[in-house]
């Protein structure tokens, strides 16, 4: 086997013993960032995307109490995972989000998360320097190393409380810096002019919104007053109670409107700069889809939905009772007329559609059975048990298939054919290469529709079923999703661990098919049986080895035992976990810990490219001549890869001593040799040496002999175990 000797290894700096734990060096980082690239690319993965929400990404220096997908902080976490064979991230839908329940899923449609504003640009020429260092400093605070935890949580009352404070002083210096013909604050203010205009469909009516929840004490606006309630459907019919009322609420607060319209160009201004530094560095953000609506679009839209009805879902709740989302259901007699144009509802959702997939690169469609066939439920028939269960045989619903006094045209079955779909092409986005979340329960309608009339894709989430029973390569697959307890939470339930897609029989055998790797198979077997951690490990092996295109939650990859959502249930935590500040720190230091669930990228692809191999010799296994010639001309093939990938699992793992040693006693030319032997480091045949080179000072020879000798033994270690793999498998 031959591996490419790392140049420039360890340089201590220190007369004395150093201790440190072991990271990526920059000078290693290429050399790792295209190992892992290959080794993606033999095992056939198109996409890797890792799943965290825009309020779980780390800060850079400051910290606001939440995390923002356009931040410094989400810059310098990108190009980590990146490092890690990553090419995208599946955000949660970006809208902006209430204070009672900070779920994205229940955020706005059209508005988005003023808390994702990257504060600290605020302060330059770029914004006319409309927030001051004074406040900036005031509202965030100096980010602080800590080892005792790996993960941090978004405090959502400070950052509302932050938020609110750094964009009025933003839009009151804004306004004073335009009245004075600042040259900053004019060119902003044309940019801001022409957001208006593109955006006056919505923008104005959110910050109405806002103003009257708090006039009437409540976001409800069915308990508002006639004319609040109504408002935005007798504007459009010219009703002159409500011209006067609009008036009134203007002049009282016509500058707490704006102030929200100049928040919301900030938050779309940064994510377009952020688009444009993302394909710049060929990174795809997926936007999600949420199959919801907020209240504040329902009241801009009232007659565009179905009046005392919601979404939900029939199983998932306590006791595995209804779930009752409290979702707006868009009312399907009006999502198409009859010469087949779209109606009301249908052109408020295309106008969803399109605005979820204006700024990204692709999208995930939350709940694609809402979109086809949606669960409802009338609100006023849900009645509870103590413990919380709804009581099914109290509750009127169904899926609108099987209510034809409601969708009689069969309207929601045409959604996608003739709304969803035709939007995708509109901006370029392969509707089989989007993220289709059609788990949980299913209907005839939706099965006909999604996999016989337009056979789209889906997830295939492997914590319940096996990688090789996906039912297509171009699936998106998954250990668990962000609704879920991570993988390292999972493992510790009997029912999880003793299920067919964890038998330890199929991973061994899965994961090491040749016949001639037995051996390796049984001590496997017995590895992942006595480890949770290793049988954690197997399961996200096991992922490289279906589909095309996966997603894994960053908590598992980095380690984290501690759930960002319970899904179904009401929990204090839900939603606030997020990526700690010092995340790579943190990561490499759980890659040393025995005891951590942190994916160590080479050693998982490692055993994935072997399982692949292996599998191709397993199929011709028959013929035991053209077998052994496939396994030679394979391990010719993947040896230096898989030397690579070995070396650089090592190095993520191990803790290094680095101790001092007098120059006298360094002999740089016996080390020179030992790197140089054929059979385990492949050096450049011919050395120009120029004068300059003779000339060492006695520092830099301790420095290259101090370096090699850890990189000699470590790749003397790994020639050792790959010899003796060799030698079985020749005797097999």
């Amino acid at each position: 086997m031959k591996v490419t000797a790392i140049k420039n290894p360890i340089v201590p700096k220190r007369a004395n013993s150093v201790s440190f734990e072991r990271k990526l060096r920059e000078e290693e980082k290429p050399e790792y960032t295209h190992a892992i690239k290959d080794a993606l690319d033999y095992l056939g993965v198109k996409n890797m995307s890792m799943i965290i929400h825009g309020s779980s990404f780390p800060s850079d220096k400051r910290d606001t109490s939440i995390g923002s997908p356009y931040s410094k902080g989400a810059d310098k976490f990108v190009d980590f995972i990146k490092m890690n064979g990553f090419n995208s991230v599946q955000l949660g839908p970006g809208g902006s989000i209430g204070k009672k329940d900070p779920s994205p899923y229940i955020s706005k449609v059209f508005a988005k998360n003023e808390m994702f504003i990257d504060l600290e640009p605020l302060k330059t020429a770029k914004y006319g320097k409309i927030l001051s260092d004074e406040t900036y400093n005031q509202l965030t605070t100096k980010n602080k190393e800590s080892k005792d935890k790996n993960y941090n949580y978004t405090d959502f009352n400070k950052a509302f409380s932050n938020y609110d404070v750094a964009m009025k002083e933003a839009y009151s210096t804004f306004k004073t810096k335009l009245a004075s013909n600042d040259k900053s604050a004019v060119k902003l203010n044309k940019e801001f002019n022409k957001f208006k205009e593109d955006n006056k469909s919505w923008v104005e009516n959110d910050g109405l919104f806002k103003v009257l929840t708090k006039v009437n004490g409540s976001d409800d606006f069915e308990k508002w007053n006639e004319t609040d309630k109504n408002l935005p459907q007798n504007l459009k019919a010219g009703d002159k109670n409500a011209q006067a009322r609009y008036k009134d609420i203007m002049a009282k607060h016509g500058e707490e409107v704006e102030q929200n319209t100049f928040t919301q160009f900030i938050a779309d201004k940064q994510l377009k700069d952020n688009t444009k530094h993302r394909k710049e560095i060929s990174f795809n953000y997926i936007g999600d889809l949420l199959v919801g609506f907020n209240q504040s679009d329902v009241w801009s839209n009232q007659g565009a939905f179905l009046k005392g009805w919601k979404l939900g879902c029939p199983f998932g709740g306590v006791d595995n009772s209804p779930q009752t989302w409290g979702i707006p259901v868009l009312d399907p007699k009006k999502l198409l007329n009859k010469d087949g144009s779209l109606g009301e509802s249908g052109k408020l959702l295309k106008e969803k559609v399109s605005y979820s997939l204006k700024n990204y690169d692709n999208v995930r469609i939350d709940h694609a059975l809402g979109l086809v066939d949606p669960y409802i439920y009338k609100e006023d028939t849900v009645h509870k048990s103590p413990n919380g269960a709804v009581q099914r045989d109290r509750l009127w619903a169904n899926n609108v298939s099987y209510m034809h006094d409601i969708d009689p045209d069969g309207n929601f079955k045409q959604v996608l054919n003739k709304i969803v779909l035709p939007t995708f092409k509109e901006f370029g986005v392969d509707k089989n290469e989007a993220v289709w979340e059609d788990l949980g329960s299913s209907t005839p309608a939706f099965d006909w529709v999604y996999h016989q009339q337009e056979n789209l894709p889906g997830i295939t989430q492997t914590l319940w079923s096996r990688a090789e029973n996906a039912p297509r390569k171009d699936n998106w697959s998954l250990v668990v999703s962000h609704d879920f307890e991570p993988a390292s939470e999972m493992v510790q339930k009997d029912w999880v661990r003793n299920s067919d897609a964890w038998n330890v029989d199929y991973l061994s055998g899965y994961l090491n098919p040749d016949p001639a790797t037995s051996y390796e198979r049984q001590k496997y077997k017995e590895e992942i049986s006595n480890s949770k951690q290793s049988r954690v490990t197997s399961k996200f092996t096991e992922l490289f080895r279906g589909t095309n295109n996966l997603q894994i939650m960053f908590s598992d990859f980095l380690g984290i035992n501690k759930t960002y959502n319970v899904g179904g249930q009401d929990s204090k935590d839900n939603w606030k976990l997020r990526v700690d500040n010092d995340f790579e720190d943190d990561y490499y230091r759980a890659l040393q810990d025995k005891n951590s669930y942190a994916l160590n990228m080479p050693e998982i692809l490692g055993q994935a490219v072997r399982a692949k191999k292996g599998m191709a010799v397993a199929k011709v296994s028959g013929d035991p001549y053209k077998a052994n010639q496939m396994r030679n001309e394979l391990d010719e093939k993947l040896n230096p890869l898989l030397g690579k990938l070995d070396s650089f699992s090592e190095i993520l793992k191990e803790k290094e001593e680095v101790k001092a040693v007098a120059p006298k006693k360094v002999d740089a030319p016996k080390v020179a040799q030992e790197v140089k032997k054929p059979e385990v480091v492949e050096t450049k045949k011919e050395e120009k040496t120029s004068s300059k080179s003779k000339n060492v000072t006695a520092e830099t020879t301790l420095a290259i002999a101090a370096g090699v000798a850890i990189v000699v033994a470590g790749f003397k270690k790994l020639y050792d175990k790959f010899k003796h793999r060799h030698d079985k498998q020749q005797v097999a």
